[in-house]
């Protein structure tokens, strides 16, 4: 009996370091960003473009380079399973931004790796413009419905920058498949919709991830169209 009752009082120790843990990585990460902690729960459900299921729970929200900015903890069904449970699969943290105006294109950069293969797996091959950029389009998948405005907003400058947010992040990788498929575990997709932009980081919210996602603020703003560099 006694044995039981210690038993579960390190499981219930146990369970609360976890919880404790897991609110302070997330409040670092907040902090990172300049945002604030969000405490109470707030889901979405939806359909990620690779074709799979996600569950997110927001995390923080606030204000990032004059922006309207929230922190979504986001589980993405992993291709295998038959049924979704939002306590499996993998764990992205997204940061999205509202911007001040509405972008001017709207398009996807992801980066050629590891999802790439999933998309194909998923929904067949799809449609990945090229840029004319070799180094650029070696890295990273463009997709667009109207592929003339995105490159408008991709101009050689930014594309510049971007490659160098990927050095920066996954460090100096050639774009070959090893690469890229090496670059893409740690790399996110830029995903600029009608009415906001968003950017995802592999792994639930820390200090890490955090500085991250803060690396790749500029970027989201200029994707959007906001800042005409």
């Amino acid at each position: 009996m006694w044995g039981f009752v210690t038993g579960l009082a390190i499981i219930m120790a146990v369970l609360v370091w976890l919880y404790r843990s897991k609110q302070t990585d997330v409040a670092a990460c907040a902090a990172a960003l300049g945002l604030e902690r969000v405490s109470d729960t707030i889901e979405r459900r939806g359909d990620t473009p690779e074709g799979l299921a996600f569950y997110d729970l927001l995390r923080a929200r606030g204000i990032v380079a004059g922006c309207g900015a929230e922190v979504w903890e986001r589980t993405v069904r992993r291709p295998v399973d038959v049924k979704f449970r939002k306590s499996r699969g993998s764990i992205f943290t997204l940061l999205e931004l509202t911007p001040t105006r509405l972008p001017s294109a709207t398009f996807r950069l992801q980066p050629a790796g590891a999802m790439g293969l999933v998309e194909d797996l998923m929904k067949g091959t799809p449609t990945a413009h090229a840029t004319g950029d070799t180094a650029f389009d070696q890295a990273f998948r463009l997709y667009a419905e109207n592929a003339a405005s995105a490159f408008a907003v991709l101009t050689p400058a930014l594309r510049s920058d971007i490659m160098a947010f990927r050095r920066s992040v996954a460090g100096d990788l050639p774009a070959s498949r090893a690469g890229n498929l090496a670059a893409s575990t740690v790399l996110g997709s830029f995903v600029i919709a009608a009415d906001r932009v968003s950017y995802g980081a592999f792994g639930t919210p820390s200090a890490k991830i955090g500085a991250h996602l803060r690396q790749a603020v500029p970027l989201l703003v200029r994707l959007a169209g906001a800042d005409p560099r």
